[in-house]
């Protein structure tokens, strides 16, 4: 099992598999224990689009308030 990709659009942490057995975990979500790795770039890049969409929508609503 090669892992989980959190985080969207692009996936910045990625979570081991769980050491449990059954093979199904006991809890669903994300666990702190389990993290392989963080992808640093991607999580700023995740940042920045998030940044330029809401960034984006401040200023079409500002434009549309100045327009009444």
């Amino acid at each position: 099992m090669n892992g989980m990709g959190l985080g969207y659009p692009v996936d910045f942490v990625i979570q081991g598999p769980s050491n449990l057995d059954p093979p199904l975990p006991h809890k669903f979500g994300f666990d702190v224990n389990d993290i392989r790795e963080i992808l640093w770039d991607n999580f700023i890049l995740n940042f920045l689009l998030y940044y330029i969409l809401l960034l984006g929508i401040s200023k079409f609503f500002k434009r549309v308030r100045w327009k009444l």
